[in-house]
C-alpha cells in the first residue's frame, strides 16, 4: 500500500506539471521592459553592455521574487522530492530483491 501512495503522489506531481505547463502561454519568456511581476526581476542596469555569444547568466538580486516564481520553486521542490523517494524505495525493493535470491540460491545449493 506504501508504494502505491508514493506512486500516485509521483504521478499526480507529473500530471499536474504537464497540466501547468500546458496553461502556460507561449510567447517569450521576458522581454527587457519587465516590470518585476512576472518571474523575472526588475532589470538591473549593467555596467558593460553584453555581446552577442557572451552567454547569458540568471539574473540575481537581493529583491523579493513574486508569488509566481515561489510557487514555481515550490513546485519543482515537491516533484523532486516526490521523483526522490520513488526511487529511492524501487532502489531499496530491487537491492533486497536481489540479496534475498541470492540468500535462497545459497541455500539451495
Amino acid at each position: 500500500m506504501a508504494y502505491m501512495i508514493v506512486l500516485l503522489a509521483a504521478l499526480a506531481a507529473g500530471g499536474l506539471t504537464y497540466w501547468l505547463t500546458l496553461r502556460s502561454p507561449g510567447t517569450e519568456p521576458a522581454s527587457l521592459t519587465n516590470d518585476g511581476d512576472g518571474f523575472l526581476p526588475k532589470p538591473q542596469p549593467t555596467s558593460r553592455p553584453v555581446a552577442a555569444g557572451d552567454g547569458a547568466y540568471v539574473p540575481l538580486g537581493s529583491d523579493r521574487r513574486s508569488w509566481q516564481t515561489r510557487v514555481v520553486g515550490l513546485l519543482g521542490l515537491a516533484i523532486a522530492v516526490t521523483l526522490a523517494a520513488a526511487l529511492l524505495a524501487f532502489s531499496l525493493y530491487q537491492s533486497g530483491a536481489m540479496i534475498a535470491r541470492l540468500i535462497s540460491d545459497y541455500a539451495t545449493k
